[in-house]
């Protein structure tokens, strides 16, 4: 109502609007990063429910603009799919030796092949050890032990990027991955590549 109410107040409301998104938009493709651009916007607006409440308008409309940029720029990040500097996509995963994070999810098959959703907190290169994020699905053949959500869990992997359709028509699995947010893979085939750290370090609210 606030926001309508002052914008309003403008010759062309509508591409009043328009022009604050497509600079915050682009202002979010070349310098802002999530989630700043969303405490920003969050920011923005709140204070402009404050100042319209203590009328105080010339600086609510310096506001307004700043908050409909940031709307922008969020609204840029929300369709991009913009993840942080240390996310595992970012990270080079030819580089990566070992892996330690939390068990999300698993699906138990016969021969002992099962699969596993892992959370990275951590990835081990020859001489560093980074702290990164993303999701990564496991598989494993032919080893005894089963692990379950909320397994921190240590593993000696080659990382994968996922394969596309080949032909048109196909089932897209990497589409179907990256719709997960799942953007690598690996195999585990020897019971010496993983080790279980601790237990029970998943969220059981969300399980």
């Amino acid at each position: 109502m606030v926001i309508r109410m002052q914008i309003n107040r403008y010759k062309y409301p509508f591409v009043f609007i328009a022009f604050c998104l497509i600079i915050g938009i682009i202002s979010g493709k070349n310098l802002i990063h999530f989630p700043l651009s969303l405490w920003l916007t969050i920011t923005f607006f709140l204070f402009s429910l404050f100042l319209h409440k203590i009328k105080r308008t010339k600086v609510l409309n310096i506001v307004l603009v700043c908050a409909l940029i940031s709307a922008g720029i969020l609204r840029y990040h929300l369709a991009a799919n913009i993840f942080p500097n240390h996310h595992i996509i970012n990270l080079g995963i030819k580089n990566i030796l070992w892996i330690e994070g939390v068990i999300l999810d698993y699906q138990y098959k016969k021969n002992n092949r099962h699969t596993y959703v892992l959370n990275i907190e951590s990835a081990y290169g020859e001489d560093t050890i980074r702290s990164t994020c993303g999701k990564i699905l496991l598989f494993t053949k032919k080893l005894e032990k089963k692990y379950t959500y909320g397994d921190r869990i240590r593993v000696n992997v080659s990382l994968e990027k996922p394969i596309g359709k080949r032909n048109p028509g196909q089932f897209d699995y990497k589409q179907y991955l990256i719709n997960q947010k799942i953007f690598a893979s690996a195999t585990i085939v020897h019971d010496d590549s993983i080790s279980c750290l601790a237990k029970y370090q998943g969220n059981w609210f969300l399980a």
